[in-house]
């Protein structure tokens, strides 16, 4: 058998047009699964793994699993959910595999990183180590400017300011459930002007006049003409509170017969 770590370096080191071919069957390399256990127990094995500590995996239990995948019998079992405390003083819902579904899970999660995370741009943050939706409104904050958009010059006014709202109230939908949301207050900050210096641009006027000119009850919106009489798009402007969802239901995430 191949040693695992030279399998990860090696696929990490090719191109992202390479066409990988067979590598399914690095999941009977029963070497990926000892380097998986060692992994998922230095990340806290126990919150994540079904029963015993996952260090010291049986090697059964892989000899098992690696011929249930050979004859194609595999079956994902179903999760089991525990209640994590959380700081505010409630319980989270959190699935915990049983451990040999975990160790396939971390085997291919180490393919799949080892193959694309070479390649992702800097500004990706998602499902990767060390990112979060943390970092990436830490970027945010730190890296945008307030500047026109010429691409957007050619659309009327209204659709500017709704081109803008979609990005800021999308964007909030997103990453609502962060703990650092408040950061994209200054996000918005910078999105605001960029749509001022925007239609400014587009009227060849200053950005004191647009926002005069579109100023509505307080807030910042285009009134426009429409078949069935005026309408209004406003530019958002509903804040950046961190929204706490959850739910008590321990089969909310799982298919019917799955």
């Amino acid at each position: 058998m191949q040693n695992p770590e030279v399998v990860l370096r090696c696929l990490a080191a090719k191109e992202p047009s390479y066409p990988f071919k067979r590598l399914y069957r690095n999941l009977y390399n029963r070497d990926f699964y000892l380097l998986a256990s060692t992994k998922l127990a230095q990340g806290g094995a126990p919150a994540r793994m079904d029963g015993a500590v996952i260090d010291g995996v049986r090697p059964l239990n892989i000899d098992n699993t690696i011929a249930a995948l050979k004859s194609l019998s595999y079956q994902h079992r179903p999760v089991k959910w525990i209640a994590v405390p959380t700081a505010e003083g409630r319980k989270w819902l959190h699935p915990v595999p049983a451990n040999e579904d975990a160790l396939v899970l971390e085997v291919l999660r180490m393919l799949l990183e080892a193959i694309y995370e070479p390649h992702f741009l800097p500004s990706s943050h998602g499902f990767r180590p060390h990112r979060s939706c943390h970092t990436a409104l830490l970027q945010i904050n730190s890296q945008w400017q307030a500047r026109h958009r010429a691409n957007l010059i050619p659309l009327k006014a209204h659709e500017i300011v709704r081109n803008y709202h979609a990005h800021l109230s999308g964007l909030y939908r997103y990453y609502q459930l962060a703990h650092n949301v408040s950061v994209l207050n200054k996000f918005h900050y910078i999105m605001k002007y960029s749509c001022f210096k925007t239609l400014a641009s587009k009227t060849k006027t200053s950005i004191r006049k647009v926002i005069r000119k579109h100023a509505v009850g307080g807030t910042f919106a285009v009134v426009y003409p429409t078949a069935a009489g005026w309408a209004t798009q406003p530019l958002y402007n509903e804040g950046y509170k961190r929204m706490k969802f959850g739910t008590d239901d321990p089969g909310v995430d799982m298919l019917p017969d799955a």
